[in-house]
């Protein structure tokens, strides 16, 4: 089957909106996140006498909510977005004290020390 050019340029553009939806994705996957969750629970209705406080009648009722669950961080996620958007930083390295990635899929880091003070900066609070 052929395409003429503006079909070409519109399955081009589709691929990069999936594209970018994907790398949102995994992004969104690698750093954790809030997900609303819609439940069902169970409520008791209690009916009480007003002059003697007496229970006249019990019922229960089911009632939907929203919940907010959280899904955590992913590492591998962030490891994966990682090697691929800045494979200079994160990529496989094999020499001295750089990252080294193993067989069995594990980061190696650098120690503390290596990293300067720039990364402590990040941490402290701003004013």
């Amino acid at each position: 089957m052929r395409y003429d050019k503006a079909s070409k340029e519109a399955l081009t553009a589709r691929d990069e909106r999936r594209t970018r939806l994907i790398e949102d994705a995994i992004y969104k996957r690698a750093r954790g996140y809030k997900q609303s969750v819609k439940k069902t629970f169970k409520v008791k209705q209690v009916e009480y006498d007003p002059t003697t406080g007496k229970k006249t009648a019990e019922r229960e009722e089911l009632k939907t909510g929203i919940d907010e669950v959280p899904v955590p961080a992913d590492v591998r996620a962030g490891i994966y977005w990682l090697s691929n958007r800045a494979p200079e930083r994160w990529g496989a390295h094999t020499s001295g004290s750089e990252r080294v990635s193993e067989p069995g899929g594990v980061v190696i880091l650098p120690e503390l020390d290596e990293l300067g003070d720039e990364s402590d900066k990040e941490d402290e609070p701003h004013e």
